[in-house]
C-alpha cells in the first residue's frame, strides 16, 4: 500500500485480539524494514515478563552483566532488600568484580546475615545450574529458564488479572527461540540474544514517514486510520476460547470486533490462517463464526493460500469463511485432515460451532469417527470406553497430542464416521 503511494505508514494500522500475537508481526516488520509503534502497550522484548526471563538467558551468557543480574536476583522475590544489594555493589566495586563473582565469594558472610546472605547462595547455585552448555540451542536454554525459575508459577501468583496474557507471551519467546533455531545456521543462545538485542524502539521509529500502529483493540477506541487490518480471525482467538461458556462474553467478544472494524476509515482487511503457530503449538484454525455475519456483498475475499492467489466477492465465496459451500482451496493445499474439506465447510454453516453433540450422535461415535474441536481442530477418534453420559472418547488431533474427553460434555462435530470417506485411513495428519 504505501509503495503504490496512495498510503503512508502512518494511515495503517494493525489490530490484534491480544498481545501475544504481536510477535511475530513484529519480527516480519522488522525483517522487511518497515517502521511500526505499539501503541497501548509494549513491543514484545519490552514487555516485563520477557525482560525478567532474557535477564536470566544475558547472565548466563555473560556473568559480568550488572544489569541483568540486579533484574534477575530478586524474580521472583527472593527476600533480599535493597540494603543488601547496596553492600554487594559496594564489595563488587572495592574487589573489581561483577556482583554474581561477588555473591559467590566465600567470605560473604561478614557483610551479610541470615536471609539475604542464604537467598544469594540460593541464586549462585541457580545460576550455575542453568548454565548452558557450549552451542546449546537458544529454546532449550530459555525453556530450561523458565522451569528451573518456576516463572509460570510466579506470573499466576502475581499476575491474577493479565496472567494468561503474560503466560502467552512466555510461550511466544519459546516459539520465537524455535523458529530462530530452525532458520539460522548458529540456533545458539548467544546468537539469538544478538538479534533481540536490534529489536530497540528507535529502530522501529520512521519520522518522515510516520510508522505502522500495532495495538490491540482494546486499545484502539477512539481511534481511526484510512487502513485497519485485523489478524487472526479465528475461533478461539476471536472469539476468544474463554467466551463460548457464556452468551454476555460472546456478545462482549462480537462488540470488540465491531470496534475494530468501524475503526476504518477507507480500507478494512481481515485475514485468518489455515494453520496457526501460537503458544509453541501448531494447530488447524477454523475461522471466527463472526465472519459469517459480515455482508456478503460488501466483502472481497482473497486467498493467499499455499503462495497462490485467488480474489472472489465472498459472495461466490462465502466458503472460505466457513459457509455452507465447500472450501474454495487451491488444489495444492493439504489440509490435515481425515475426511474432505467439503464436509467440515458443510458442517459449519449450520448449527453453531463448538455445540455439543446429541445422545444419539455420543451413541454413534466410535474408533475411526472423524471430528472438530473449536480449540483443537480436526482429530479422529482413536479408543472409545463407557456408556451414556459417562461415554468417553480418545481423539488424535492433527496437531498435537492425542486428548480425551466426556463426550456428552465435548463441544465436538461430528464430520464422518469410520470408513465413511474415500480413502480414509483415519490418520488426521494425512492430507484429504
Amino acid at each position: 500500500l504505501v509503495d503504490e503511494g496512495e498510503y503512508r505508514h502512518g494511515d495503517i494500522a494493525l489490530f490484534c485480539r491480544m498481545s501475544a500475537l504481536t510477535r511475530p508481526i513484529e519480527q516480519a516488520f522488522r525483517l522487511r524494514g518497515i517502521p511500526y509503534q505499539v501503541v497501548g502497550g509494549l513491543a514484545f522484548y519490552e514487555r516485563m515478563e520477557i525482560k525478567d526471563v532474557l535477564a536470566y538467558v544475558t547472565l548466563l551468557v555473560n556473568p559480568r552483566d550488572d544489569a541483568a543480574f540486579l533484574r534477575a536476583v530478586n524474580t521472583p522475590p527472593r527476600g533480599i532488600g535493597e540494603r543488601s544489594l547496596e553492600i554487594l555493589r559496594e564489595a563488587a566495586q572495592t574487589r573489581g568484580k561483577s556482583l554474581l563473582a561477588t555473591a559467590r565469594d566465600a567470605d560473604l558472610s561478614l557483610l551479610l546475615k541470615g536471609r539475604a546472605l542464604a537467598a544469594l547462595k540460593e541464586f549462585t547455585m541457580l545460576v550455575d545450574a542453568l548454565a548452558p552448555l557450549p552451542g546449546t540451542r537458544a529454546e532449550a536454554v530459555i525453556g530450561n529458564v523458565i522451569e528451573r525459575v518456576k516463572y509460570r508459577e510466579y506470573i499466576k501468583t502475581s499476575s491474577r488479572e493479565n496472567a494468561d496474557d503474560r503466560l502467552a507471551n512466555l510461550d511466544e519467546l519459546v516459539a520465537a527461540a524455535a523458529e530462530f533455531g530452525e532458520t539460522r545456521e548458529d540456533p545458539s543462545i548467544v546468537e539469538f540474544l544478538a538479534e533481540v538485542t536490534l529489536s530497540s524502539p528507535v529502530d522501529r521509529w520512521d519520522s518522515d514517514g510516520g510508522s505502522v500502529t500495532l495495538m490491540t483493540m482494546h486499545a484502539a477506541k477512539g481511534l481511526e486510520f484510512p487502513v485497519v487490518f485485523i489478524t487472526a480471525l479465528e475461533n478461539g482467538i476471536l472469539p476468544h476460547s474463554r467466551s463460548r461458556e457464556r452468551d454476555e462474553e460472546l456478545e462482549e467478544e462480537r462488540r470488540l470486533l465491531f470496534v475494530g472494524v468501524t475503526r476504518a476509515k477507507r480500507e478494512l482487511k481481515l485475514s485468518r490462517c489455515m494453520t496457526r503457530s501460537f503458544r509453541g503449538q501448531t494447530q488447524s484454525a477454523m475461522p471466527s463464526p463472526f465472519l459469517l455475519e459480515l455482508p456478503a456483498d460488501r466483502v472481497r475475499v482473497r486467498d493467499h493460500t499455499s503462495g497462490l492467489h485467488r480474489e472472489s466477492y465472498a459472495s461466490r465465496a462465502s466458503s472460505q469463511f466457513g459457509g455452507r459451500s465447500s472450501f474454495a482451496q487451491p488444489q495444492s493445499w493439504q489440509r490435515p485432515t481425515a475426511p474432505p474439506l467439503t464436509t467440515a465447510a458443510g458442517l459449519l454453516g449450520g448449527s453453531p460451532f463448538g455445540s455439543r453433540p446429541s445422545a444419539s450422535d455420543i451413541d454413534s461415535i466410535g474408533v475411526g469417527t472423524s471430528i472438530l474441536h473449536p480449540e483443537y481442530g480436526l482429530g479422529v477418534v482413536k479408543d472409545v470406553s463407557g456408556e451414556g453420559s459417562g461415554r468417553r472418547g480418545t481423539v488424535e488431533f492433527a496437531f498435537g497430542p492425542r486428548r480425551t474427553f466426556i463426550l456428552a460434555k465435548a463441544q465436538l462435530q461430528i464430520l464422518g464416521r469410520a470408513g465413511a470417506s474415500r480413502g480414509d485411513t483415519g490418520d488426521p495428519r494425512r492430507g484429504s
